[in-house]
């Protein structure tokens, strides 16, 4: 799925972590962040991995639809290539069952 897609059921309330109080909670505040964003495939716009100006450039503009499909497809790798999870440097147990659920979902594909 495109990360450009934004889900109807997708709005400022749609991802839900833990608030940030200050640097006591930072470094949980973050990866509930990351992993919530990761999960919505919107991370790479936080960390600006996904570049906007690469994106409004792409338009047909006279070429052939298997040149345009191509730069659409490599483009679509590049945006996929970008959705990994940093690594986890402690796994509790909620971490855990969402990673038990990831890890369902990806075998049932």
């Amino acid at each position: 799925m495109n990360p450009l897609y934004l889900h109807p059921s997708e709005g400022k309330s749609s991802i839900i972590v833990e608030k940030l109080t200050g640097s006591a909670n930072y470094k949980t505040w973050r990866r509930e962040m990351e992993l919530a964003l990761g999960s919505k495939r919107k991370l790479g716009f936080v960390t600006r991995a996904i570049k906007r100006d690469k994106l409004m450039k792409l338009r047909q503009r006279g070429r052939s639809v298997v040149d345009y499909y191509t730069s659409l497809y490599t483009l679509s790798e590049e945006i996929e290539g970008l959705n990994v999870y940093p690594p986890l440097t402690e796994v509790n147990t909620e971490m855990r069952a969402y990673l038990n659920v990831v890890k369902t979902m990806k075998e049932e594909q």
